[in-house]
């Protein structure tokens, strides 16, 4: 048997929300405050409680809507109306706040994809770049 795998990892993703701590963007699944927070692209976030202010929470991670990678730009027109539904934001929550803004990362190449990303996941901070408390994510 050969030992030299020319397939590329398939990367396994969290089914429940991470604990507080750092952690791999793989091991979130949706739900978690997060701070700090550069953007939706990072490979590794800190988790935090969601009733200690944060500057941003992933609030939902859901799966693209395509068999296939269907590309940067219709995956970014699907992040960007996917993350402001209430599929991913609880929009009475985060209305509270006024200023806030969803980003949403995706697969950015063929090869992401077929290692199995084949989800969005929508981020939310605040265009002032304050913190919040609590969680704006969709309740469960």
């Amino acid at each position: 048997p050969s030992s030299a795998s020319t397939s590329l990892e398939t990367l396994q993703f969290a089914t429940t929300p991470a604990t507080p701590g750092e952690h791999a963007w793989t091991d979130l699944a949706g739900g978690e405050c997060l701070s700090p927070f550069t953007n939706a692209w990072a490979q590794t976030y800190t988790v935090v409680d969601c009733q200690t202010p944060h500057v941003a929470q992933l609030t939902a991670r859901l799966p693209v809507s395509a068999n296939q990678w269907p590309g940067p730009d219709a995956l970014a027109a699907q992040a960007a109306e996917q993350c402001q539904t209430s599929a991913a934001l609880n929009a009475s929550a985060a209305a509270a706040y006024g200023d806030v803004q969803v980003q949403g990362s995706y697969a950015p190449d063929q090869a992401t994809w077929d290692q199995g990303d084949t989800f969005i996941s929508c981020f939310v901070t605040r265009s002032s770049g304050e913190t919040m408390t609590g969680s704006v994510a969709p309740s469960a």
